[in-house]
């Protein structure tokens, strides 16, 4: 009786999801070629164990309602004439106390609502047990049973003997000590390997039988196949936590194939041409979808979604183990919704018939998609094949989808939803399951493609023929290919954090360059020195219109270091120095408080005095956009937490320089520059950008040092005592992000320009 409840549960799901579609006949049953002489013992193993869980099932449920009962809550089916016989509450009460207490019945058997909830964490605690677990435990030590009869390595390794003997035992220290030796002797991938067939029933029993009850839920759900795990079998933690870094709706870009990946990829449509597309692609989170015109002449679609990066996090993409985890649990995962946008930009009709094949991560987000009943009414979803994929938990809309599942027993990937190879429910009698096992079967390198891909080819041939010939429509020319990138989150645009501004082409005398130019990664340090006003106006006494603000007789002279490694113009290093001046329209003794205004509305800037840089480019850039005397020279720059170091060494000789202690600094936000330069008589006014990490340093160290033969710019600077001198403050920058305009000519003409 609890069998047939449990299974019409099922059918209830399926059919929900299903709608009024008839559904299709069930394939044949697939049996591994190493399995076939247990078949039947191995079968009846799993009957009884099923029998025996549908009985824990039952008596938890008596357990619900005694404990509600007790609660004083009355169940509308023990009410009535048949509900329990009318006994003083005192008397009632304490029967049914002992009833949920008493070893030789229901055990410690407190189950449901916040007085079940409280005795079944108080029994936890205690050691104490109810039936309805030691039900289930026996359950799971069939399952156990059935696997050692395929896996003869659990009673003939030692120490994987010992290790169960230890679980089946709970002790603890025991279990740690066991599994310690287990790594220790065979390496940790030959442990996880001999744990893969038998990982879920090795952690529900371990989960059933500790004391700690945050745990016994997931594993009553996973022993009993309800549902996928809402938290983890070790710990309790709960699924929402641990998937919190990956909480994208996901989003893709079409981007262009590698010359010889354009090459490699399939030209005709069959299952191994679509894995080795997928083995092709690799892990970078790249999906592909291709177009095959089947032999009837109709164009069909296929989405092809490789496996998780063997990383936590993807860098930005959701094929990460975070992102498996989710998609296996979640069905509106990052995953699942970046394939959802690339088959929207792929463009594929209305009622067109679509192929989903996912390996690993991939398997759940793309089953993900043939679950969802508004994808299944605009897209005729034929087949749904997943190989090393958790996809025990899903059920495709339609249920005239083709359904197939390749699992190696010995990768543990495919358990993330709590169902592994020991598993005695049968969930989808209609799916064509292929569940397998064979010698080489390290992982996780059984989970890799390659080796899905070869045992398909040599191994598991019938399985491979059987989906082949299910996917004859789809044996035609491919007439499409696009890779797609897939993201958690929208992509930000290049530059970020700057937002898209208009852009021209600057020609260079070695080609063009884009304005405005950026740096997209990189490192700078600011460093500003106190200097005497009328020398630095003499130093910048060249025709412009700006003059130098100064204060008590003191102005500011800026030197800039700054490393390049991404950006607009190949990677360089720049040391640039000027000095801080008004604008042209003179704001006199408020001319400080400029400072605290948006760029754009500010007329305070520095005034680019000159300029080293390491290459070639750069310094034509310099010259020709902005008309900042550069000069090429040997640059180094390092920016560390603690200290700073910058050198330019020209041809001739010149030598400038800083470098020394930065001191403890304090986050301030980015800002941006107002700068000016004169090129052809004309004075320019450019807005620089920055963002990042960015730290004030009141107490540096950073001595500038300047050193040439007869050189008048350092004469000029030896003059202006900045020789060893210390800076009023610097400001450090790493992870540097900067953007710079065009400079814009100063309405007006200037000293001595023609007219």
């Amino acid at each position: 009786m609890g069998g047939g409840t449990r299974m019409t549960a099922v059918e209830s799901r399926r059919t929900h999801t299903a709608g009024a579609q008839p559904p299709r006949p069930n394939p044949p049953r697939f049996v591994s070629p190493h399995e076939r002489a247990h078949h039947e013992e191995v079968e009846r193993y799993k009957a009884v164990a099923l029998e025996v869980s549908v009985i824990a099932q039952a008596v938890y449920e008596v357990c619900e309602r005694t404990t509600a009962q007790l609660a004083g809550t009355r169940l509308p089916s023990l009410s009535g004439p048949l509900g329990i016989p009318s006994v003083p509450r005192t008397a009632r009460g304490l029967a049914l106390l002992k009833a949920l207490t008493h070893e030789s019945g229901l055990g410690f058997a407190f189950a449901g609502g916040p007085v079940g909830n409280a005795g079944a964490m108080l029994g936890d605690l205690l050691g104490r047990r109810s039936l309805a677990t030691a039900l289930l435990v026996l359950s799971l030590r069939l399952r156990l049973a059935a696997l050692q009869r395929v896996h003869p390595e659990m009673t003939e390794d030692p120490k994987l003997a010992h290790f169960i003997e230890a679980v089946h035992a709970h002790h603890e220290l025991e279990i740690l000590r066991a599994l310690r030796i287990l790594f220790d002797d065979e390496g940790a991938i030959r442990a996880f390997s001999s744990l893969a067939p038998m990982f879920a029933e090795i952690l529900c029993l371990k989960a059933l039988l500790d004391r700690n009850p945050f745990n016994d839920a997931t594993a009553w759900r996973m022993a009993t196949g309800q549902d996928a795990p809402s938290a983890d079998p070790f710990f309790g933690f709960s699924v929402k936590l641990m998937t919190l870094q990956d909480r994208g709706t996901g989003a893709a870009r079409p981007i262009a194939a590698l010359p010889h990946e354009l090459a490699l990829l399939a030209s005709r449509g069959s299952l191994l041409g679509f894995l080795r597309n997928i083995a092709l692609l690799g892990n970078d989170g790249r999906v592909l979808v291709q177009s095959v015109r089947g032999p009837d002449g109709v164009e069909r679609h296929v989405v092809q979604v490789p496996g998780m990066r063997p990383a936590f996090r993807g860098h930005g993409s959701p094929a990460s183990l975070v992102g498996a985890f989710r998609s296996s649990l979640d069905a509106a995962s990052a995953y699942t919704g970046a394939l959802r946008s690339a088959i929207a930009q792929f463009g594929i009709p209305d009622g067109a018939e679509i192929a989903l094949i996912g390996h690993s991560a991939g398997g759940p987000a793309a089953f993900n998609l043939a679950q969802d009943p508004e994808f299944c009414a605009r897209y005729t979803v034929t087949h749904a094949i997943a190989l090393g994929a958790p996809v025990d938990q899903k059920y495709p809309a339609d249920p005239r989808t083709f359904v197939a599942t390749i699992t190696n027993q010995h990768d543990i990937v495919p358990t993330l939803d709590g169902l592994g190879a020991g598993s005695c429910f049968d969930l989808h009698p209609g799916w064509y399951v292929v569940d397998y096992t064979e010698v080489t079967h390290q992982f996780p390198e059984c989970h890799g493609i390659e080796h899905y891909l070869r045992d398909l080819e040599y191994l598991v041939t019938e399985a491979r023929e059987y989906i082949e010939a299910r996917l004859t429509p789809y044996a035609g020319e491919v007439v499409r290919s696009q890779l797609y990138q897939t993201y958690e989150r929208e992509p930000r645009p290049a530059g970020h954090p700057f937002m898209p501004v208009p852009t021209t082409q600057a020609r260079l005398g070695a080609g063009t360059v884009e304005l405005p130019l950026g740096c997209t990664y990189g490192s700078g340090l600011l460093a500003f020195y106190p200097v005497d006003q009328e020398l630095v106006s003499c130093l910048a006494a060249d025709g412009s219109r700006t003059e130098p603000l100064g204060l008590a007789g003191r102005s500011v002279f800026a030197v800039f270091a700054a490393e390049q490694r991404e950006g607009s113009l190949r990677p360089h290093r720049v040391l640039a120095f000027g000095v801080l001046v008004d604008s042209p329209w003179r704001s006199g003794r408020l001319a400080w408080t400029q400072l605290l205004r948006r760029a754009d509305q500010r007329g305070v800037g520095f005034r680019l005095l000159g300029l080293a840089a390491s290459t070639d480019q750069a310094v034509e850039a310099y010259r020709t956009v902005w008309g900042v005397p550069a000069i090429r020279a040997r640059v180094s720059v390092s920016i560390g937490a603690l200290g700073a170091r910058a050198t330019a060494e020209a041809e001739d000789g010149t030598r400038l320089g800083f470098g020394g202690l930065l001191g403890p600094g304090l986050p301030v936000p980015a800002g941006d520059v107002v700068l000016y330069s004169r090129r052809d008589r004309t004075t320019l006014r450019s807005q620089l950008d920055f963002a990042g990490r960015t730290r004030l340093h009141t107490g540096a160290l950073v001595r500038l040092a300047v050193a040439a033969p007869g050189s008048p710019l350092t004469e000029r600077l030896r003059e202006l005592g900045l020789d060893r001198t210390r800076p009023l403050a610097c400001l450090s920058a790493r992870g540097l992000r900067a953007r710079i305009g065009a400079g814009a000519p100063l309405p007006g003409a200037d000293p001595g320009a023609q007219a």
